[in-house]
């Protein structure tokens, strides 16, 4: 079974576009790993992730750390920051 050459021509331009749209988005990871090492000391986008989970962890634990001081100042000075405002 013979392939005409128009078919061939067909398949030889998708492939190259392909290759193409591949080389693109091969560059562009190098550009993300590249920007996460440099920014965020990670060498992949798992270690990525898993400093992301830490900060968000971190972060957390010290939001709910400042409401509960907030919490506790204005039980004990709410009143005095009423009276005078």
């Amino acid at each position: 079974m013979a392939i005409d050459l128009e078919k061939y021509n067909k398949i030889k331009k998708n492939v190259e576009r392909h290759k193409t749209i591949i080389a693109r988005s091969e560059g562009a990871i190098s550009q993300i790993l590249e920007k996460l090492k440099d920014e965020y000391d990670c060498s992949s986008v798992k270690e990525a992730e898993e400093k992301l989970e830490d900060l968000s962890t971190k972060q957390n634990k010290l939001e709910r750390r400042f409401k509960k001081l907030l919490a506790d100042f204005e039980t004990e000075w709410g009143k005095y920051l009423e009276e005078n405002p």
